[in-house]
């Protein structure tokens, strides 16, 4: 998965939830900061949401606050939520009403209906909705379209079964060398 955004932020997910593999939520951070760092904004909001509850790293309400703020720069309507509600309480940064309100009217101007509910419960003005950004890398190309089948030379790909079986850990080994060793 090395290099490429969209399967590390899928790795990561299956990491966080336990879905194919042991879950791993050590594991999962590894694969969305590589994502984040190629602008897959779910993995930089997934990585606030851990930083803000310490799954997987140190607890930490600023660091929670520097995920966030990356993602919220980048279009994430969610983030831009989470960074509002952030500045507006005072977690992880300085209390920052105006800066709240603008990360707030971002995200409602995208449809996110809690941000909406804060701006109106703060007596400010509700933006109008606008289409999200289309450069969220997270947002991905459409499906393509189905593959021809595999030549019958071709390896049969391990299936690994919800329960965290040992084919899983053999497809984390080989998607992330040395993962079972560092991070059990």
């Amino acid at each position: 998965a090395r290099g490429y955004a969209q399967a590390q932020f899928r790795v990561g997910v299956c990491a966080d939830r336990g879905d194919g593999m042991p879950q791993d939520k050590a594991a999962a951070v590894h694969w969305y900061r590589a994502a984040g760092d190629q602008g897959v904004t779910s993995a930089l909001f997934n990585l606030g949401m851990m930083a803000w509850r310490g799954e997987g790293m140190e607890k930490s309400a600023e660091e929670s606050f520097r995920f966030h703020r990356r993602a919220a720069e980048a279009g994430h309507a969610k983030s831009q939520l989470v960074l509002g509600r952030m500045l507006l309480n005072g977690q992880g940064v300085p209390k920052d009403r105006a800066e709240a309100i603008r990360w707030l009217r971002a995200s409602a101007g995208q449809g996110t209906e809690l941000a909406r509910q804060e701006l109106e419960k703060l007596g400010e003005p509700v933006p109008p909705v606008r289409p999200a950004p289309t450069g969220d890398v997270a947002a991905g190309p459409p499906p393509a379209a189905p593959a021809a089948p595999a030549p019958a030379s071709a390896p049969t790909p391990v299936r690994p079964s919800a329960a965290g079986s040992s084919a899983a850990q053999d497809v984390l080994a080989r998607l992330w060398p040395g993962a079972a060793a560092t991070e059990r």
